[in-house]
């Protein structure tokens, strides 16, 4: 009890941490939104004909990105519905570095009318840790 009450900045701001990352969990559920493996991930390009959607910058996608993913860098948001209105309603997978940047532009492409939304847990990090293939 001593501790608590010497370190009681510490503890505030233990708490407001753990309390920060349990909203960011709690909104991506009852976004609707999940978090993919790489190998759910693959299985859900290949059985559901997901769209890869790499939201990172172009000059980083054109160093290795996964096979048919459409680049929409996180600035270029605004422009998902003319980008990937051809998709038909595909669900999406949004991959970004380690899956911080896609729990935001999942928010901002739900409010734009896409549905089924996914994200790759880890990003690109995982991806690759994973051994799974990357294109130039």
């Amino acid at each position: 009890m001593d501790f608590l009450t010497e370190n009681w900045m510490l503890v505030g701001i233990a708490l407001l941490a753990g309390g920060a990352l349990l909203w960011d969990l709690v909104g991506e559920r009852l976004a609707g939104l999940s978090r993919l493996t790489p190998a759910q991930a693959v299985q859900h390009i290949n059985r559901d004909n997901a769209v890869v959607v790499d939201l990172r910058s172009t000059a980083v996608f054109a160093r290795g990105h996964i096979a048919g993913a459409v680049n929409l860098p996180v600035g270029q948001i605004g422009e998902a519905n003319t980008r990937l209105a051809k998709m038909g309603g595909r669900p999406l997978l949004l991959v970004c570095d380690s899956g911080v940047a896609a729990v935001a532009a999942s928010r901002q492409l739900r409010a734009a009318g896409f549905a089924t939304l996914h994200l790759l847990a880890g990003g690109m990090q995982a991806w690759r840790e994973a051994g799974l293939p990357v294109r130039a």
